[in-house]
């Protein structure tokens, strides 16, 4: 008979750690992000540009 934890792969102590180190770093890349500010402009869409160059000519 096979060990328990060979049975059931969530079991496994080396998936548990990998999974808890998956979900750490995606948590500390989120909060880098969040402090470095982005280069790219914010998208304005094409019907918020025409309104915008509406009010402008008014």
């Amino acid at each position: 008979m096979a060990p328990i934890h060979a049975r059931n792969p969530i079991e496994n102590p080396m998936n548990r750690r990998k999974k808890v180190n998956q979900i750490l770093k995606k948590k500390a890349k989120k909060a880098n992000d969040k402090l470095n500010p982005k280069s790219k402009p914010r998208y304005i869409s094409k019907a918020e540009r025409a309104k915008q160059e509406q009010q402008a000519g008014e």
